[in-house]
């Protein structure tokens, strides 16, 4: 007896903005774009959004999880799975593309960061939990 699913919706998202620099530095990485987000109801009919990290992704593909333009990729998705929206920004410079020269793997590695992302046992995907919502009829 097939066992019945709960309402479910895969969401796929594109941040061109944000996943260019990953991509340029690792094509391989466009095997896992567009980032996926799992939306379902749990048992208390609580929305949940479930999505691989960035973080870890861009490491399989040979990236440094501290990346600035790693880090840059997963605080958005955090933010669309969190619904929030980005403030207003002055438009960037285009960033310098990436470069494998001499003597280089080819490989993106963070300048000079003070800061280091640790991807430990299970925190492959994020789950964010939401209200649910509301229905609404027409």
């Amino acid at each position: 007896m097939p066992v019945p699913l709960r309402p479910t919706v895969v969401v796929l998202v594109s941040t061109p903005e944000s996943e260019a620099p990953p991509l340029a530095a690792a094509p391989s990485l466009g095997l896992d774009l567009p980032l996926r987000f799992v939306v379902w109801l749990d048992d208390q009919q609580r929305t949940q959004i479930g999505y691989p990290d960035p973080r870890a992704i861009a490491s399989r593909h040979g990236i440094a999880a501290d990346n600035p333009s790693v880090i840059r990729w997963a605080t958005n998705a955090n933010r669309l799975a969190r619904g929030r929206r980005r403030r207003a920004e002055p438009p960037r410079p285009p960033a310098a593309p990436y470069s494998a020269g001499s003597g280089s793997s080819g490989r993106v590695r963070a300048a000079s960061s003070a800061r280091s992302t640790s991807i430990g046992k299970g925190s492959a995907s994020r789950s964010r939990s939401h209200r649910p919502a509301r229905a609404t009829s027409t």
